[in-house]
């Protein structure tokens, strides 16, 4: 992993990351986080604003490779890397106490116009590196790919190297068992020095994340199919997640595929080895892959401002007729056992206290649920959609040109929610933060992704 961070701000990139700040944190956030940046440096009697900062680099990076475990719990596959303008001044700060580096790593120098400075097992690749003599990720074409094609100077980035992440995070949980080599196979389809890219750009007004699938989106490139269009559900809602037959984009369905990877590696951990644990596993997978059967594209809505309008609709269009009618008459078995339901497996509603309804269909493996919705019609066919919205309008002029949006959500009506149904001391807290946001958007366009949080 390599994260580039904020160093040594200064002009418009200082006063857009101070606006961010105060915004979320209030007035005197910046002023706390250059406390706590000087903070990190009192142990060693060093003064950051008279002896580092002069030297420093606008950036700051930070290099992982390894992660700590039992028997390297320290720092010894970090190194950071500091770029200067002015090398002399660099060394002669690491080399007038040596005490200033207790921490930070085991060595340090300056190579070039970089002062390094990092663990016993980081520290000689990343000095091989800048010099020139060892591989580097300059060299590296889906890096330089992805930092191309996300473009601009973001104020934070992050490069994972994804077969090593996932192989360390799997082979952790699994501990070797069957379904860590089966997990390994799979990685062993993930391209060499393939990974993500994601970058973070900060405004007065929004914060931006960029992320490019390098060398990965093979495995999950766009598909042929309607795109995902949130803008085309109720203009109420404050929550809009729509799939379009294309899925949720490349990045998307790749950390949850590689999120439900981790957890039935963690879930196998935790069971064991024995016969009954692998049979529970098995019976678990089995029923995923069923109810996997009848999954498709979808779309969800979530609208209203108080508990008692509240509105709900599901939609979702399942390749397999057959799996979905079989999910639906599941579901109804189960609900009926325990509420009161009227209709039958295909065609259900079931009594809330509230004395309103949640109805579902199933027509042919197209599965509709609502909740507050006078019909299905209103919701499938709103007279009146997200895109309509300036609210909405606002946050897609943020992303790239031409992309297409997946979620949608807007925090004004969810602090009005908090507002009226929770009364507790901290709901407080919970509607100042909600406040101070405006919007949640994220979009796709070709391998590369966005997400935006606007501010009010």
């Amino acid at each position: 992993m390599f994260v580039e961070l904020p160093a040594h701000v200064q002009g418009q990139q200082q006063t857009d990351i101070d606006q961010t700040l105060s915004r979320l944190g209030g007035a005197d956030a910046p002023a706390k986080v250059s406390a706590a940046i000087q903070k990190l440096f009192d142990k060693s009697g060093t003064d950051f604003s008279s002896q580092v900062e002069p030297w420093l680099g606008q950036k700051l990076g930070i290099v992982l490779t390894q992660l700590p475990n039992g028997s390297n719990p320290s720092a010894a596959g970090i190194a950071i890397v500091a770029p200067t303008s002015d090398p002399s001044a660099a060394r002669a700060f690491i080399q007038a106490d040596a005490k200033r580096l207790e921490g930070l790593g085991d060595s340090a120098t300056v190579v070039g116009h970089y002062a390094i400075v990092g663990g016993a097992l980081a520290y000689p690749a990343t000095v091989a590196a800048a010099s020139g003599s060892g591989a580097s990720l300059a060299d590296d074409n889906y890096y330089r790919t992805a930092v191309s094609t996300v473009g601009g100077d973001p104020d934070a980035s992050m490069w994972v190297n994804a077969p090593a992440i996932e192989r360390v995070l799997t082979s952790s949980a699994t501990g070797g068992s069957a379904l860590g080599a089966q997990l390994e196979k799979e990685l062993g389809k993930v391209p060499a020095g393939s990974g993500e890219y994601l970058a973070l750009t900060l405004t007065p007004t929004a914060m931006r994340l960029d992320t490019y699938a390098g060398g990965l989106a093979s495995r999950t490139g766009a598909a042929a199919g309607s795109a995902p269009d949130a803008g085309a559900l109720p203009a109420n809602s404050w929550l809009a997640l729509s799939t379009g037959s294309r899925g949720l984009g490349p990045s998307l369905q790749r950390n949850f595929a590689s999120g439900f990877r981790i957890g039935m590696a963690s879930e196998a951990s935790e069971l064991g080895a024995s016969p009954l644990a692998a049979r529970q596993l098995q019976m678990l997978t089995s029923v995923l892959q069923q109810v996997g059967m009848a999954l498709g594209p979808f779309s969800l809505s979530l609208g209203g401002t108080s508990p008692l309008a509240i509105t709900a609709g599901f939609e979702m269009k399942s390749p397999d007729a057959k799996a979905a009618g079989g999910l639906v008459a599941e579901l109804e078995s189960l609900v009926s056992r325990s509420a009161h339901v009227t209709g039958n497996s295909k065609a259900f509603s079931i009594r809330l206290p509230t004395g309103q309804s949640v109805s579902l269909t199933n027509a042919a493996g197209k599965i509709v649920a609502i909740y507050g919705f006078a019909s299905q019609r209103a919701f499938l066919d709103p007279t009146s959609t997200l895109a309509g919205t300036s609210l909405y309008r606002q946050a897609v002029s943020q992303l790239n040109s031409g992309s297409s949006v997946p979620l949608f959500v807007s925090f004004a009506p969810i602090a009005a929610l908090v507002e009226l149904g929770d009364h507790q001391s901290s709901a407080a807290k919970t509607v100042a933060v909600l406040r101070k946001l405006s919007y949640l958007i994220v979009g796709t366009h070709a391998h590369e992704e966005q997400v935006v949080l606007g501010f009010s």
